[in-house]
């Protein structure tokens, strides 16, 4: 991975063989948690047309795993009907992952009949969930540290902050009441 000054970039380390394509997500991952002042373009070692080229590729992946995703959700909601263990996912309206490794919950209101701990153990299913999907899709390589690391998610109703991971901590979840 990269370093810093002096390391090669991630174009470098393709071109010369070091790396499969695929990396270019760990690279972005970097890039998004790291204090680095360049461009993301700069610390790709991408020039304006290859960068034009990634980000319309990482759209339609991310429209892809989306639509996955929603396909999970509604298969959920659809085993809910028949086994009440798949308690609250009819609560979900809908949720959606973002290209900087996020999730973003839709709730109704009925989400609070649902006592906290069941609240945050729908949330860390559907967090599982979308882990899942986007792996077994090969939109998302996944390492263990990534799994065990979870995924930022907040959660909405009406367009109101919910619930939300906490700082350090992507499998808890703080709720407003």
């Amino acid at each position: 991975k990269y370093q810093g000054a002096g390391k090669m970039t991630f174009k470098e380390r393709y071109r010369a063989g070091e790396i499969e394509f695929e990396e270019i997500d760990d690279y972005i991952a970097d890039w998004n948690e790291s204090d680095d002042l360049r461009t993301l373009r700069e610390y790709l070692g991408l020039n304006a047309e290859e960068a034009n080229t990634l980000a319309e590729m990482t759209k339609e992946k991310n429209d892809l795993a989306n639509r996955y995703i929603a396909d999970y959700l509604g298969n959920c909601q659809q085993y809910e009907q028949n086994d009440k263990t798949f308690k609250g996912f009819s609560s979900i309206k809908d949720i959606t992952y973002s290209r900087d490794n996020k999730i973003k919950i839709d709730v109704n209101d009925d989400i609070y009949q649902l006592p906290k701990a069941r609240r945050s153990l729908l949330i860390q299913d559907l967090q599982n969930g979308v882990y899942g999907t986007l792996a077994d899709n090969d939109l998302k390589k996944l390492s263990e540290k990534d799994i065990q690391k979870g995924c930022p998610t907040t959660v909405y109703l009406n367009g109101k902050v919910i619930g939300h991971t906490a700082k350090n901590d992507n499998h808890h979840i703080i709720w407003d009441k």
